[in-house]
């Protein structure tokens, strides 16, 4: 059997496109702001915009740093890879898998039985058919739970 990939590659951009959008709206704030009217904005008003782009940085970090690469479905294991290493994982010692389908991009983390070198959980960014039915299940993560049902009971 040959391995299906089952994640989407997190793009690089996704960490630094709202940095940079709000890095544009602070150079706006700060260059056209401050000159302009008759009452010029005093310059504590320039740290709300600073502090909103440390904001999103933080959340964009925390949403997207710990995510795997690449995910392959290999039967009765899953290849997992990560930027500088590289797991295989029997879908037995898999206890757990959540699905986040309503955030964009819709997230997958498998809940292990024991520590990897990853950690007890593993997220990743699940591929997804396109439709207009936001609710509709995901068959990638139907087949993959009938997988480690199947692989737990044997």
């Amino acid at each position: 059997m040959t391995a299906k990939r089952i994640s989407q590659r997190p793009h690089p951009w996704l960490n630094l496109l709202p940095l940079c959008l709000a890095l544009a709206v602070f150079g706006f704030v700060a260059v056209h702001l401050p000159g302009q009217g008759r009452h010029p904005v005093p310059p504590i008003a320039l740290l709300l915009p600073f502090f909103a782009m440390l904001l999103i940085a933080w959340f964009m970090h925390r949403f997207f740093s710990g995510l795997a690469r690449d995910v392959w479905d290999d039967g009765d294991s899953l290849k997992i890879v990560f930027a500088h290493h590289e797991l295989r994982l029997p879908l037995r010692d898999i206890s757990n898998l959540s699905y986040n389908g309503l955030s964009n991009p819709p997230r997958a983390t498998l809940s292990l039985r024991h520590d990897t070198v990853c950690g007890r959980e593993i997220s990743f960014l699940v591929q997804r058919p396109w439709s207009l039915d936001p609710f509709r299940r995901n068959p990638i993560i139907d087949d993959l739970i009938q997988h480690i049902d199947q692989q737990r009971s044997s």
